[in-house]
């Protein structure tokens, strides 16, 4: 295959990663660098017959495009170029078919396809978004489109930026009222009382006074801890029964300690007035 163009440059001589490579310690990887990226599956370089060729219904191919990492791919995008050139390179992803240094072909564009070209876009200013896309499109059409330098390491990188503002927004979600009650993996039951986790009153009752039992991992902690453990499974709801069991423990616990806590006090006044 023909090297890709850049047609940015005005002579259209230039390697369409010529900008990539002028960068310090730029590497170029293979279209699954060290096998770490899946392949998605239908990385097709051939025509369609079902859709009529070239043509045909396209959408349902593209609906990934609503997953999140794309849908923060082309807001950047947009950033960058505008809302007219977003939609120019929406449509050519879309197209299917091409035509590139005098020759015709047909492409539908995968994950990964979609993923490299507006990374591409994105890490350089392209004159010509256009132009540059199908020279990319024809890249991929020969099995030869790749990451360039660190771009792997940025898609990985916002993918993670993304699940974790995810899990933030599914956590604000989560509403945990006081006297609710929350059991993690061993069992262990948390009560919680003014937006605290409390394990410990509830492992006392439990045990004599001489007996050392750990209140568990999630003691102490915050209602706002306990919610993102809640979204990642590692804390959940106790049912009513339950809940209404553990809540009158604590509750008569609790009773217990303050009178406890009353007496001794009493008795400390009661010795520093005889003194």
């Amino acid at each position: 295959a023909s090297g890709v163009k850049n047609f940015d440059s005005g002579d259209g001589s230039v390697d369409v990663y010529k900008t990539a490579r002028e960068h310090a310690h730029t590497r170029t990887y293979a279209r699954a660098p060290g096998g770490i990226i899946k392949t998605f599956g239908f990385n097709n370089t051939y025509s369609h017959p079902s859709d009529g060729g070239c043509g045909g219904k396209t959408d349902e191919k593209f609906t990934f495009l609503e997953r999140p990492l794309f849908a923060e791919l082309l807001r950047r995008l947009n950033r960058k170029y505008g809302k007219g050139t977003m939609r120019t390179v929406l449509g050519l992803l879309k197209r299917g078919h091409y035509r590139y240094d005098g020759v015709d072909f047909c492409h539908w564009a995968d994950e990964e396809d979609v993923t490299i070209t507006l990374m591409s876009l994105l890490n350089q200013q392209v004159n010509a978004p256009g132009k540059y896309l199908e020279a990319l499109l024809y890249r991929a059409h020969c099995g030869e489109l790749t990451y360039l330098g660190d771009q792997h390491a940025q898609v990985q990188a916002i993918r993670k930026e993304l699940a974790e503002k995810a899990l933030q927004e599914q956590a604000a979600a989560v509403q945990i009222c006081d006297g609710s009650v929350l059991l993690d993996e061993y069992n262990r039951a948390y009560y919680v009382a003014e937006q605290w986790l409390d394990g410990e009153t509830l492992v006392r009752s439990q045990g004599s006074g001489r007996t050392r039992i750990s209140p568990g991992y999630w003691h102490g902690r915050s209602a706002d801890e306990a919610k993102l453990a809640i979204v990642q499974g590692k804390l959940w709801f106790a049912d009513e029964a339950t809940t209404q069991r553990i809540a009158t423990v604590y509750q008569n616990k609790r009773t217990e300690e303050d009178t406890e806590a009353l007496a001794f006090y009493r008795n400390l006044e009661a010795g520093n007035s005889g003194d």
